[in-house]
């Protein structure tokens, strides 16, 4: 399979704000001069647990999609770019169409979770 970056569009509580930490609206926050990303290679999960997050990024896709506003309209987007490229790897096809990184990562040797 290959590598796909999910980056997180929010920091999981506000822990990062009140430390002065500010959200780079990329899937990071900047804390002083340095800006830091959130990853993960899905290649180091388990395949039955690449299963329940591709499960799980489409429930939280369509629970998204249900609010009111604007205020998930990032990660809404996000979340449609990420899940058409995994139906493209599926359906044989060339999933860097969509992606702007410009070159696939070795995979990794890290085996991360249960199911191995």
């Amino acid at each position: 399979m290959r590598k796909i970056f999910m980056h997180t569009c929010k920091n999981l509580s506000t822990r990062g704000e009140e430390n002065g930490d500010i959200y780079n609206g990329f899937g990071g926050f900047i804390r002083g001069d340095e800006n830091i990303m959130f990853n993960f290679d899905l290649r180091t999960f388990a395949p039955q647990n690449r299963d329940y997050f591709w499960k799980a990024s489409q429930k939280a896709l369509i629970k998204l999609k249900l609010q009111e506003g604007d205020q998930y309209e990032g990660i809404i987007f996000l979340l449609t770019m990420l899940l058409d490229m995994h139906k493209r790897i599926k359906k044989g096809e060339d999933p860097m169409a969509l992606n702007d990184m410009r070159i696939i990562e070795p995979e990794p040797n890290e085996k991360i979770g249960p199911g191995w």
